[in-house]
């Protein structure tokens, strides 16, 4: 059995005729969540701290989330 995998991506410009069917309104209006948001919940749920930097093959310090803060309403 292997484990779930999230995938992400865009088609924005590789398929226009459903952009233009998209509604406009379909935005969440009340809370949206930045990718950065995404990422720091991902860590809060996996038990990492996202404010860890990390040291690259160069090594120099990469921070795991650039300025997210996890969605507190996903862990009440």
């Amino acid at each position: 059995m292997r484990p779930p995998v999230l995938q992400a991506g865009a088609a924005g410009n590789l398929c226009p005729r459903r952009s233009r069917r998209r509604d406009p309104d379909r935005t969440p209006k009340d809370r949206p969540v930045k990718v950065s948001d995404l990422h720091a919940s991902i860590c809060h749920a996996l038990g990492i701290n996202p404010n860890k930097e990390a040291m690259t093959p160069l090594r120099r310090p990469m921070k795991l989330v650039d300025n997210g803060k996890p969605v507190a309403e996903r862990f009440s």
